[in-house]
């Protein structure tokens, strides 16, 4: 078993899904145009140039995220500074977009960034640049990534239109090849409007629309957590640290439960344990519980982590390590592994780790059918 995260998915955590999810929605909204030859009917802007400003979006250095953070608030104002000079020399330039959206993409990293000097500055300066591609001949592909910037403006704005603005918007796209961007962009603004009923039946209608869309199915999986398992009963006969039983989902239907299979020799699944025990504290008395499901061969060097971490919340051991009988019934093959589920005992999330807070309030504002 093994975890393949790094820093610069931890500062990707910070940016808007649209970001961090870099193999659906970036890959299909590249900032550089393909390369096409200058003619004296039209101005083009050099693609020289628009990989200099590429490179403003590039990995920012330093050995910590806020080290990462911090550097790449630098390298960004030099690239919206760039941009901007490219941007008035070159604006009638038929490939004006490449520019425009990576003007967006830095904005909108930048609107993920608590903190950030001129904050409000750069969210007003985001929708200006927004409504350019919106109102320009640019491509649906990049149209549609702009729409969902000012889509989410207007939601900002008036909270009771959330659902019909978010309707709306997939409605614009739905006979474009970008139908089921559309629906991902629209499953997003549903989660962070904490809409997850909405946000639910998005994904529903995505699973029969697109059912053999690898990049939709991709989604469905990696950020609504909608693996083999998903929509079915968690089941599993488990031991506590205790020595009495836990037979799930019985004994703790009603609560949304997050389950973490975990190790102590995992260094990823130890350093996870100061953000599971933020959650526990902040979500505890609202109806949330965690499991621990440990894979530990050995019980005493369980128990002396759970003492030393100071964990006080459900943990359980077999004593069979990664032979453990819930870890194989559910395919466990990295740790550590975060699901969540719902208070109807099925399972609402197979990946949760990566945004875990957001799938829990999902998890507890969910219609139990």
């Amino acid at each position: 078993m093994k975890n393949t995260q790094n820093l610069y998915v931890a500062l990707a955590g910070l940016v808007l899904a649209t970001l961090t999810f870099s193999g659906i929605a970036l890959a299909q909204t590249p900032a550089t145009a393909p390369a096409k030859e200058e003619t004296k009917a039209e101005k083009l802007v050099p693609q020289s140039v628009l990989k200099e400003l590429e490179g403003y979006l590039a990995r920012p250095a330093g050995d910590t995220r806020e080290e990462m953070i911090a550097n790449f608030i630098i390298q960004g104002k030099e690239g919206l500074k760039r941009a901007k000079q490219i941007e008035t020399e070159y604006a009638d330039a038929e490939n004006i977009e490449a520019v425009r959206m990576i003007m967006l993409q830095i904005y909108t990293i930048f609107g993920q960034i608590d903190n950030i000097p001129y904050k409000n500055q750069y969210a007003k300066e985001a929708i200006d640049i927004a409504t350019k591609i919106v109102n320009s001949k640019a491509s649906v592909k990049s149209k549609i990534v702009a729409d969902q910037i000012l889509t989410r403006q207007k939601i900002k704005k008036n909270k009771l239109s959330a659902d019909k603005e978010i309707r709306d918007y997939v409605a614009r796209y739905e006979t474009t090849p970008q139908a089921g961007m559309a629906y991902v962009y629209a499953v997003m603004l549903a989660n962070d409007n904490e809409m997850g009923d909405l946000a639910n039946t998005l994904a529903d209608e995505m699973e029969k629309k697109f059912p053999k869309d690898i990049l939709i199915q991709n989604f469905l999986k990696q950020y609504m957590g909608r693996g083999a398992f998903y929509g079915k009963e968690f089941t599993a006969n488990l031991t506590k640290l205790d020595g009495s039983k836990l037979v799930l989902p019985k004994d703790l239907k009603g609560k949304v439960v997050v389950i973490d299979f975990w190790a102590q020799w995992c260094g990823p699944c130890r350093a996870s344990m100061p953000h599971l025990k933020e959650i526990y504290a902040k979500y505890k008395s609202k109806g949330v519980e965690i499991v621990g499901i440990n894979l530990d061969e050995k019980r005493e060097d369980c128990i002396d982590y759970v003492k030393t971490a100071g964990l006080d919340w459900i943990i359980t051991f077999e004593g069979k390590g990664e032979a453990d009988p819930s870890a194989n019934k559910y395919g466990i093959f990295q740790l550590p592994s975060v699901w969540v589920i719902g208070k109807d005992g099925k399972v609402f999330s197979t990946n949760a780790q990566a945004d875990l807070e957001g799938t829990i309030k999902r998890a507890l504002n969910a219609t139990v059918k």
